[in-house]
C-alpha cells in the first residue's frame, strides 16, 4: 500500500467502493485507499455527480486537500481510452491488441458512438485488424472497457495526436480547477 500522506492528486480505477471509503489502484499500479466524507465533492468528467456515481472499474482522479491527508476532499470520474488493432469482433463485442501488447475487450451497447475520421458510422463499419481508439468506463478490471465513443479508421499518427490532444485537455481542465480551488478563476491568468 501506497503512503497517501505522500499524495495530493491520484489516478487510478476502483477497485473497492463503500460510503466510507474508496480503494484503487493507482497508475503505478500501487493499490491506494482514501476516506469518503458527506462533503467529498464528486463530479463526472467535471460536471456534478454523487458519491453513488462512484463504481468499481470506473477511472478517477482523487484529490485530498493536502498532503498528509487520506480523506477525498475531490473525486473527478474520467473517461478512459483503449487504442489498438480489432483482433476480432464477437456481437457487440471487440478484442483490441494494444500498443503495450495487453488485449483489452471494448463493449459496445446501445449508445455508443461510432466515427470514421469525425463522421457517424456503425459497429458493422468495424473491420478485424482496423485501427480503433475506444473511450469510456472501465467495467470490473482494466481489460473490459464500456465504450462511449468508438473512433475507427484513424491512422496511428492520427490516434496519436488525439490521445496527446485529449491528455491535453486534461492538464487544462486540471489547471483551471486548482485555480479556482484558489480563488481564481480559469481566465485570472495564474501559472501553477
Amino acid at each position: 500500500m501506497v503512503d497517501v500522506a505522500q499524495l495530493s492528486t491520484v489516478r487510478g480505477f476502483i477497485t473497492t467502493v463503500t460510503e466510507e471509503s474508496i480503494s484503487l489502484q493507482g497508475v503505478s499500479g500501487a493499490p491506494l485507499q482514501f476516506s469518503l466524507s458527506p462533503s467529498t465533492l464528486v463530479t463526472n468528467v467535471g460536471r456534478p455527480a454523487l458519491l453513488t456515481d462512484l463504481a468499481i472499474g470506473i477511472n478517477v482522479r482523487v484529490m485530498v486537500g493536502a498532503p498528509g491527508l487520506a480523506t477525498a476532499t475531490a473525486i473527478d470520474i474520467e473517461l478512459s481510452h483503449v487504442a489498438g488493432h480489432v483482433e476480432s469482433i464477437n456481437g457487440v463485442t471487440l478484442l483490441i491488441l494494444g500498443r503495450d501488447g495487453v488485449r483489452r475487450t471494448v463493449v459496445a451497447g446501445s449508445s455508443t458512438a461510432f466515427l470514421t475520421n469525425g463522421v457517424f458510422a456503425t459497429l458493422v463499419d468495424v473491420a478485424v485488424g482496423s485501427y480503433v481508439i475506444a473511450e469510456g468506463t472501465y467495467n470490473t478490471s482494466v481489460l473490459t472497457l464500456d465504450a462511449r465513443v468508438v473512433d475507427l479508421g484513424q491512422s496511428r499518427s492520427a490516434a496519436n495526436s488525439l490521445l496527446e490532444e485529449a491528455s491535453q485537455q486534461r492538464s487544462i481542465h486540471m489547471r483551471a480547477n486548482r485555480a479556482v480551488g484558489q480563488g481564481g478563476s480559469p481566465d485570472s491568468g495564474q501559472r501553477q
